[in-house]
């Protein structure tokens, strides 16, 4: 009989959507592996049905944005909580909640405690906001006993920036966070999904169609690719662009928007269902991320899943969801000048085609989902078992 004790793991996000997206296609795997499951988060309606019977979920109300108020009392509440349960290894991601489990875990004496850095938010700020919410970033590093970070380049700013040594954290196969489920992005519906989709927008079949998908902020480079799009369509009539995503816009961006929204050429198709994206992204010719800031990029992997070439920017993240020159182009960041000259060169269709298959080979080979899932799984096992036996090493 096999008496080996199962290891007690919580994962926490600051609000559900995190763990729907990335942790939850992991669970089936964790649990054969021997981990019991509990989920800290705060709890989106119908989250709890989403989980199978055998993981735990703790909800934790804490808005996303900067919550001090509300992250203060939860990181009270999740010192008792780790007590109470008596974790093994907890693994945190996001501002929120790396605050609240950072400080509670280490205060609760939890032996494993994981930074999960899909993304660093203080790069996105300037100023006070910058410095202030790089030391946040750092707290959470410091309490941690290991990282675990999507990209090399990420890895390198924050070891650059002074949030951890390197030898601290790791970044798991080529980067990424849960990979690509191919079989929602079958290449056998990718004529009917861009005869449907563009029939219900207006746009011919014969345009080429950038597309954008994700939050319509300044931060993603919305405003750029705006600009840069009104000067590849003055030149080339028969151009679309598709903007797919909620519209969070303000200030300048809103000014560009309610000018955009002029060009019938320009499709603002507002947030879509998770199921639809694939299929506007097959309406398309080319998807354009110019990002400011990026954790890895999933967008940058749905397209190149559908055999869709990729514009993005030279940042660390992004720049590494995609191989420039093979799979895709890198403009430089906040600038137009080389997003439309990564435009222009995506008119030519061969060169499309090309990188097309690219970016779908690179990830059929290096982020298939089942791949990604077993590579994340196991290298948590791996991280526990060797914190552990180093924990009694130093005993």
């Amino acid at each position: 009989m096999d008496n080996k004790k199962n290891i007690k793991l919580c994962v926490s996000t600051t609000t559900s959507g995190s763990i729907s997206s990335f942790i939850l296609p992991m669970v089936p795997k964790l649990k054969e592996l021997g981990f019991d499951i509990t989920f800290v988060t705060s709890c989106s309606p119908g989250f709890v049905e989403q989980c199978p019977d055998y993981v735990t979920v703790f909800d934790y109300p804490v808005k996303r944005g900067f919550d001090f108020r509300g992250t203060i009392r939860s990181a009270i509440k999740f010192k008792r909580l780790c007590k109470q349960q008596q974790f093994d290894m907890v693994i945190y991601s996001t501002i929120n909640a790396s605050l609240y489990c950072a400080y509670g875990a280490k205060h609760a004496h939890v032996p494993v405690r994981v930074k999960n850095q899909w993304g660093m938010r203080y790069v996105g700020f300037e100023g006070w906001r910058r410095t202030l919410v790089r030391r946040l970033e750092k707290y959470t590093c410091t309490c941690a006993t290991d990282i675990r970070n999507v990209s090399e380049k990420n890895k390198a700013l924050s070891v650059a920036d002074g949030l951890y040594q390197p030898e601290k954290c790791k970044v798991v196969g080529k980067g990424g966070t849960i990979g690509i489920d191919l079989s929602l992005y079958d290449l056998k519906n990718k004529e009917r999904y861009r005869k449907n989709i563009r029939e219900q927008y207006g746009i011919p079949d014969d345009a080429i169609v950038y597309c954008f998908v994700g939050r319509v902020r300044t931060d993603k480079g919305v405003g750029e690719l705006l600009t840069a799009f009104e000067r590849i369509n003055a030149k080339n009539s028969h151009t679309w662009l598709m903007i797919v995503g909620h519209n969070e816009a303000d200030g300048v961006l809103s000014e560009l928007i309610d000018n955009a929204q002029l060009n019938k050429q320009i499709v603002f198709c507002g947030l879509v269902p998770k199921e639809k994206v694939a299929e506007h992204i097959s309406a398309s010719d080319v998807l354009v991320h110019p990002t400011y800031r990026e954790g890895f990029g999933m967008v940058l992997q749905e397209a190149a899943a559908m055999e869709l070439p990729t514009i993005t920017t030279d940042i660390p993240g992004a720049s590494e969801a995609i191989e420039n020159g093979v799979t895709g182009l890198l403009a430089k960041k906040q600038d137009v000048d080389t997003l439309v000259d990564c435009m222009e060169k995506m008119l030519d269709e061969p060169l499309r085609k090309e990188f097309g298959k690219a970016g779908r080979k690179r990830i059929e080979t290096d982020f298939e989902r089942n791949m990604m899932i077993d590579r994340l799984c196991e290298d948590w096992l791996a991280m526990y078992n060797n914190r552990i036996e180093q924990n009694n090493k130093n005993k």
